[in-house]
């Protein structure tokens, strides 16, 4: 309990892997401590910068859906995905920051999810320590010790991950239309092999395709999981389908709009090279001058465009 950095929200280890850590004699660490600090920079620009600015655009189109249509309520949608992903991604990179200027490794928690190409592999990348609970402690018993088909086990599994996050319908539904996607996913894979062969279609292509469907169908089933209620997320689906307005912006000021997609394209793009644990290779061989000008932009950049609204972690409710 007094090992404070993953106590809220994970990453959720094994104890087979954490304790042995924890009883070990641990030394100053220099290079620990510079590695940590830096992911715990990461974490505070990916949660304050980006994640806090895109949920004022998200808190204003979920406060009133009703007198908003159209693309901005798709694209704040679309918001709110990459809000819980740099919210939680963040947290887990404070965690596992903190954890390792103390000389302990957490695992990672997420392996670019948003670059997935298949719903198996989305579910793989995201919470990769929860999921992994669920896959051992529930979905395997079931299969090997208990003889449930597949598709029953996954339905399962995901109507827990829907309870897990709250007593509301509303999650359930999130959870459940997931393992749909997932099942039909599954059960469709070798007709899909057959059908692209006979195509002639290129892997790449095959890919974006899979990419489209995946973060599309995720990025809209997560109007469940931000709406109160079940009927208020059928309200927003309702008027996100008035598609007569087509001006994105609903807080009038395009200055931040525009800052918003420029952030998700560039924390996408270190993510894509670097992925969500290894952002200190970014700097690693580099001059000391070049380093600590780095730092200081971090600071620099974090003091200017840091969201001060005192947010809490999404997770922590969790």
């Amino acid at each position: 309990m007094a090992f404070f950095p993953q106590l809220v929200a994970g990453p959720i280890e094994r104890a087979s892997r954490l304790l042995p850590q924890l009883k070990k004699r641990i030394g100053l660490n220099l290079e620990n401590l510079r590695q940590g600090l830096v992911m715990m920079a990461w974490g505070f620009f990916l949660k304050v910068v980006i994640a806090d600015r895109l949920g004022i655009y998200v808190d204003e189109a979920y406060s009133d859906p009703e007198n908003h249509h159209g693309l901005p309520l798709l694209v704040a949608a679309f918001f709110f995905g990459f809000q819980i992903y740099y919210d939680f991604a963040g947290y887990t990179s404070i965690a596992i920051g903190a954890a390792k200027t103390m000389g302990i490794d957490l695992m990672q928690n997420f392996n670019r999810p948003f670059f997935s190409t298949s719903s198996a592999q989305f579910w793989r990348r995201w919470h990769i320590s929860f999921m992994r609970w669920m896959m051992d402690y529930l979905y395997r018993p079931l299969v090997k010790n208990l003889g449930w088909p597949r598709i029953a086990a996954v339905l399962l599994v995901f109507f827990f991950n829907g309870l897990w996050h709250g007593a509301s319908w509303s999650f359930v539904m999130w959870s459940m239309l997931n393992a749909l996607f997932l099942v039909v996913e599954l059960g469709t894979a070798r007709w899909r092999t057959r059908l692209f062969r006979s195509l002639g279609l290129p892997r790449k292509a095959i890919s974006a395709a899979g990419y489209v469907a995946v973060m599309g169908y995720m990025m809209l089933t997560l109007v469940f999981f931000r709406a109160p209620s079940l009927e208020e997320a059928f309200i927003y689906f309702g008027q996100m389908l008035r598609v007569t307005n087509w001006h994105v912006n609903i807080l009038g000021n395009y200055f931040e709009f525009f800052l918003s997609f420029t952030l998700i394209l560039f924390a996408q793009t270190v993510h894509f090279f670097k992925g969500n644990s290894r952002i200190y290779e970014l700097i690693e061989n580099k001059p000391v001058y070049r380093r600590w000008g780095i730092y200081l932009g971090y600071i620099l950049v974090i003091t200017l465009f840091a969201i001060n609204r005192q947010n809490s972690f999404i997770y922590f409710q969790f």
